[in-house]
């Protein structure tokens, strides 16, 4: 059986990737470098990824509101989280 490789897309954009994850798209990682308090997130790409990210920078895209909230949240509590351990 051949697996196929993931492809990942990479965003420092909070509300980005919050918008994301409330579309049901899955956090692969979060990552940044000692030297910077920039962070990372990488998502598994779905097929219909560049759409959505097109929409959501045209103001086209419809999430529910509680479900964003709670995804900005969880995301800073993650960063502040990793924040601590650098």
């Amino acid at each position: 059986m051949k697996k196929i490789k993931a492809t990942l897309f990479t965003t420092k954009d909070l509300y980005l990737a919050a918008v994301l994850k409330t579309l049901g798209y899955k956090v692969a990682s979060l990552k940044g470098d000692a030297k910077s308090q920039v962070k990372y997130f990488t998502f598994e790409s779905k097929k219909e990824l560049e759409n959505d990210i097109t929409r959501f920078w045209s103001n086209e895209l419809k999430v529910m509101a509680k479900d964003l909230y709670d995804n900005v949240q969880a995301l800073k509590d993650w960063l502040r989280a990793v924040n601590r351990e650098t």
